[in-house]
């Protein structure tokens, strides 16, 4: 009778032993997960810094470089073979319309 019931324990024991072990193993393999997902989230998130600094500098160039054009008075006209400055497409169309 003290037979049976030593191996009852002792399988108990065991149970109690392996699913100890396995909830531990699960713990820590969610531990490395959450770690790796943190990994790629701080990784994902310097990229995105970049991209977006990198967007607004070229942003903030062009603005830059479209104002001083139009302080220049060239935006939106072209030179000519001869030299002249061709107007905008507004500027042909007054300058017909006074022609006729």
């Amino acid at each position: 009778m003290a037979d049976i019931y030593a191996r009852g324990i002792s399988a108990m024991a065991d149970s109690v032993a392996a699913s100890t072990r396995m909830a531990t193993n699960m713990m820590f393999a969610g531990i490395e997960a959450s770690r790796a997902t943190t990994n790629y989230a701080r990784h994902n998130s310097r990229e995105i810094a970049r991209v977006t600094s990198n967007t607004a500098r070229i942003f903030g160039q062009n603005a830059r470089e479209t104002a001083s054009r139009i302080q220049e008075g060239s935006y939106g006209s072209t030179t000519t073979t001869t030299g002249r400055t061709a107007g905008t497409t507004e500027e042909k169309e007054t300058d017909t319309t006074r022609r006729k």
